[in-house]
């Protein structure tokens, strides 16, 4: 991975097949059973979390010292605009995947998980997107991470809370 940044700029792709491939590995784990739309729908919300709200957003933080040091980053190659554009895109799938990942779990989240996803993926992801959109640059670019970073948790709690309040808002 780290010598591909050398070499091309779509290590971002390797970096987001590898966290996507995270939940189906964990999938078979547990079961021996496929559902594969499941689990493409899984690697999906994954590797698009994974590059637009975690591995870009890095990149255009760092982007002067990968350019002095050479390295091939969607930035460095494709400038801050595209990056940007490639962020949103990619973050716009990741809340649509997560939605309907909390569709899918309707009978166990019913609509407060839906529901809280879906704040989770506009509070953690899509505004900060908007604010990069807006001001582009290293704290802007770091906010989003941070935000990134939390939007995982931020779902599994939508997830639990859907959960429980299951038996008042039914499924």
């Amino acid at each position: 991975y780290c010598a591909l940044a050398a070499v091309t700029p779509w290590k971002a792709l390797l970096s987001g097949a590898m966290i996507g491939l995270s939940a189906p590995a964990g999938w078979f784990a547990l079961t021996p059973r496929a559902d594969w739309p499941l689990l493409a729908l899984l690697f999906l919300w994954l590797a698009a979390w994974e590059i637009g709200g975690r591995n870009i957003p890095n990149d255009l933080a760092d982007r002067e010292e990968d350019a002095r040091l050479g390295l091939r980053t969607v930035p460095v190659v494709y400038g801050e605009r595209a990056s940007v554009a490639l962020v949103e895109g990619c973050l716009l799938l990741t809340v649509l995947a997560g939605a309907a990942l909390m569709v899918a779990a309707r009978a166990t989240v019913g609509p407060v998980g839906l529901v809280g996803a879906l704040l989770a993926g506009a509070l953690c992801l899509l505004r900060p997107a908007v604010r990069l959109r807006r001001h582009p640059g290293q704290d802007t670019a770091l906010a989003l991470f941070a935000g990134a970073s939390v939007y995982p948790a931020a779902v599994l709690a939508a997830f639990l809370l859907g959960d429980l309040t299951r038996p008042v808002f039914g499924a």
